[in-house]
C-alpha cells in the first residue's frame, strides 16, 4: 500500500480538520455514517434511501490499494476529540484509464465548512501524482452543494437526465488553487 500523508488544516470557522488514508478498520466508521445521514443527504450522495451499506460493498470502499482506489477520511476537532466528519474516494473507472469516478459524503452537522472542497482537492492532489487526470462526478441533479464544487472547479456536464448528472473535471484545474489554499495544513505521512 503506497504512504498517505495526513493532512491538518484549519477551516475558515477554526475548526481543525485531519484528513488521512480511508482503511480496512474504518468499516464501522462508514457504516455509522450512513446511517447517521439524513434521507436527503443519502438520496443526493447515494442517489438511493438506503440505511446501510450490504458487508461486501463495505470491504470493498475500505479494502484499498490507494493507487487505482484511492479513499480518504476526514475528521473535525470538537472538544478536543476527533469527529468522522466525511469521506471522500477517487476510483479509477478500468485499469489503464486516466478517468476516476470521484466521490464525496459528508455527515448532515459538517456540511457547508469546506469539508467536502478540501476532500476534493487533496484527491485530486493524490490522483495527479496516480495518473488519473479526469474525475467524473455521478450526482443527483438536486445536489446543489456538489454541483457548486463541481461547477467551481471547471466541471462540463457529460450526460444529463432522470434527475442524475454527469460531469467531468480535469484534476490539474482542481490543483490550480491547491497550494493557496492549503498553506496552513501541515502534512504528516502514516502508512495508509
Amino acid at each position: 500500500m503506497r504512504q498517505i500523508a495526513t493532512v491538518l488544516k484549519q477551516l475558515s470557522n477554526g475548526s481543525w480538520l485531519s484528513i488521512r488514508a480511508l482503511q480496512p478498520a474504518d468499516r464501522e466508521v462508514l457504516a455509522a455514517g450512513m446511517r447517521s445521514l439524513s434521507a436527503h443527504s443519502r438520496q443526493a450522495r447515494f442517489l438511493h434511501g438506503r440505511f446501510s451499506f450490504p458487508s461486501a460493498e463495505l470491504d470493498y470502499l475500505t479494502e484499498l490499494d490507494q493507487r487505482n482506489h484511492i479513499g480518504l477520511i476526514a475528521a473535525v476537532l470538537r472538544e478536543e476529540r476527533w469527529h468522522n466528519a466525511g469521506i471522500g474516494r477517487a476510483i479509477r473507472l478500468s485499469p489503464h484509464s486516466d478517468v476516476a469516478e470521484m466521490a464525496l459524503a459528508i455527515l448532515d452537522e459538517y456540511q457547508g465548512i469546506g469539508i467536502g472542497t478540501c476532500l476534493l482537492r487533496y484527491l485530486a492532489e493524490l490522483a495527479v501524482g496516480r495518473g488519473m487526470t479526469y474525475f467524473q462526478a455521478v450526482y443527483a441533479s438536486e445536489n446543489k452543494v456538489i454541483d457548486r464544487i463541481v461547477r467551481r472547479f471547471g466541471g462540463v456536464i457529460t450526460e444529463r437526465g432522470d434527475g442524475v448528472d454527469i460531469r467531468i473535471i480535469k484534476t490539474g484545474q482542481i490543483l490550480c488553487d491547491l497550494n493557496a489554499d492549503l498553506t496552513s495544513a501541515t502534512p504528516r505521512t502514516l502508512a495508509a
